[in-house]
């Protein structure tokens, strides 16, 4: 006998232009639109044209501001707050129009899960970072209506996280969409690769990027800086076997590379350490120094401030370079993740929620 065709659901995504959270969205989303379902997402303009790649219907918002990720911060939490609140008021007529089986939400909305569970539907909330270090973030803002949701998707590694984890978590492991095409290709392949990437976000970090660049420059190791969105290329200083970009898909860039620099951006990191690649972390704001800090205690990684001069900066890329050990513990750490079940299990944990629900 075959097996029952499962029955195509229909999905809305909520979420918001934070840089780092919109890659598992979109991983999550191809994933969905595989497995026959149809997804709409409400979501800022900046993050339309990659949603409908994915293959979602994107729905703007009407109530809650517009927000551009790579420019000037509006407001920070206090703007955050401010949106979230609208973003509720607008999920409840978004929800009318597409009469989903099931509402994904992002984890960093807490008002719009709240008003997301009094709609009467089954929600997911989607953890773009490890737990541990949203859950005391703010003093805890983020934690209860993630953990009061029925399933908790977990776009990250579990041997990342420490403590307790709420029951309605699952780890999935980190999820990005497929990479695009790129025409990087190294100049100098007999060097050390080095990949700087400090957010394609806006968080002023101009002043390290140029330090970064001028310390890459001095040494000889082949590099690649990534900017994102939120610089031009020609504005910073490149020299030597440094090359400036906008974005290059780290997916072709980290099998090779020998040492990423990072803000330590979630994703980001969870790239490198996918790949055993250990890390230089420059922490900013935000989870980056939660993260930072995990990378250090693991032994994956080492934390540099970023006031640090181009020299210093320099010195601890060299000692990184040279170090074997923690090259050896990247690698075996590569090895062990490597075994999480990625979005397939996110695909079936959302259609048994929506099962039981039915």
């Amino acid at each position: 006998m075959e097996p029952r065709a499962r029955r195509p659901l229909r999905l809305l995504a909520v979420t918001w232009d934070g840089g780092g959270n919109l890659p598992p969205l979109v991983g999550l989303i191809e994933a969905l639109v595989a497995a026959g379902h149809q997804v709409s997402s409400l979501a800022h303009r900046t993050q339309s044209a990659a949603l409908t790649a994915a293959g979602a219907r994107v729905l703007g918002y009407d109530r809650a501001p517009e927000r551009d990720a790579g420019a000037p911060d509006p407001g920070g939490y206090e703007w955050l707050t401010a949106f979230d609140g609208a973003a509720g008021e607008d999920l409840a007529a978004a929800a009318s129009q597409v009469a989903p089986d099931v509402l994904l939400i992002d984890c960093m909305m807490p008002a719009t899960l709240e008003a997301a569970a009094g709609l009467g539907l089954p929600v997911v909330a989607l953890v773009h970072t490890a737990w541990q270090t949203l859950r005391d973030y703010l003093g805890g803002v983020f934690r209860r209506p993630a953990e009061a949701a029925p399933l908790g998707l977990v776009f990250s590694y579990r041997k990342f996280h420490t403590g307790v984890a709420p029951d309605n978590f699952v780890w999935v492991g980190p999820a990005r969409g497929h990479a695009g095409a790129s025409s990087w290709r190294r100049r100098a392949p007999g060097l050390p690769l080095v990949l700087a990437s400090l957010s394609t976000a806006q968080q002023g970090q101009a002043p390290v990027l140029r330090n970064l660049c001028q310390a890459l420059a001095a040494l000889d190791v082949e590099a690649l800086v990534t900017v994102g969105r939120a610089f031009d290329p020609a504005a910073l200083p490149a020299g030597g076997r440094v090359s400036l970009e906008r974005s290059v898909p780290h997916e072709h860039v980290l099998g090779e590379t020998d040492l990423l620099i990072t803000h330590c951006g979630h994703g980001t990191t969870m790239a490198a350490l996918g790949f055993g690649v250990p890390i230089l972390c420059l922490p900013g704001r935000g989870d980056q120094p939660a993260v930072a800090a995990r990378v250090a205690g693991l032994g994956l990684g080492e934390i540099l401030d970023t006031g640090s001069s181009p020299d210093a900066m320099g010195a601890a890329i060299i000692r990184l370079l040279a170090d074997q050990a923690m090259r050896d513990r990247a690698r075996a750490f590569a090895l062990e993740v490597g075994r999480h079940p990625g979005t397939n299990l996110a695909v079936a944990r959302i259609e048994a929620l929506a099962a039981t629900a039915g």
